[in-house]
Parts: C-alpha cells; structure tokens; sequence
C-alpha cells in the first residue's frame, strides 16, 4: 500500500484512482526481483518464461492513443489525449482514461509523452 500512496500522492491524484493504482503496482512488483525467490522476478519463478520490462510506464503519464481509422472522420484527429493508468490484463496493451469522454481504453498503438 506503500507504493500505491507513493503513486496517488506524487501525480496529486485523488483516491477514486485507488484501484488502478494497486493493480498496476502490483504488475510492477510480479516484475521486479526479490529476495523471496532469490532475487528472481516472481512473475519468472512462477512461469518459468522470461519477462520483460522495457514497455513499464511511469503511472498517470501523458499518452496519445492511436484512433482508428473506422471510427474518425477525415479531418478527425488520429490520435486521443489520454492518461496512463495501467497495463491490460489480457493483452499486452495499455489501459488508458480519456478525461475528456471520462471513459477508460485498452490500447497497443500508444506514444508516451515523456
């Protein structure tokens, strides 16, 4: 919960966004080494596979998402600002919150701006 408060607190969010905050803090800790299994990744020790970290994100960055072409206009923006609030538990994507429509995507055509 530590690492939760740490996220919540330092981008001055406030507690609605509790639960993604455990979950993506979660998927960084299943990735991260530790002395409980002998300074291996659990997510490692559990499944034996290989895990990568070069697509984490700092949570709640700036992300613009990819728009489809089936579902804009020719002068339609291709892309939607939104915030990084996790990762897809079923895909290997991203979970983005748009503020603006106030509704959350899942997404792999993401730029962070960073």
């Amino acid at each position: 919960m530590n690492m939760v408060r740490s996220m919540l607190k330092g981008r001055n969010l406030s507690n609605e966004y509790w639960a993604e905050a455990v979950v993506c803090a979660i998927y960084v800790i299943n990735r991260s080494p530790t002395k409980s299994v002998m300074n291996r990744v659990p997510k490692q020790a559990w499944s034996g596979m290989y895990c990568s970290i070069s697509h984490l994100r700092v949570f709640v960055y700036v992300a613009y998402a990819h728009v489809l072409k089936e579902r804009r206009d020719k002068l339609d923006d291709k892309s939607e600002k939104c915030i990084f609030i996790g990762y897809s538990e079923q895909s290997k994507a991203y979970k983005l919150y748009n503020p603006v429509t106030k509704k959350t995507i899942i997404s792999k055509d993401v730029v962070f701006k960073e």
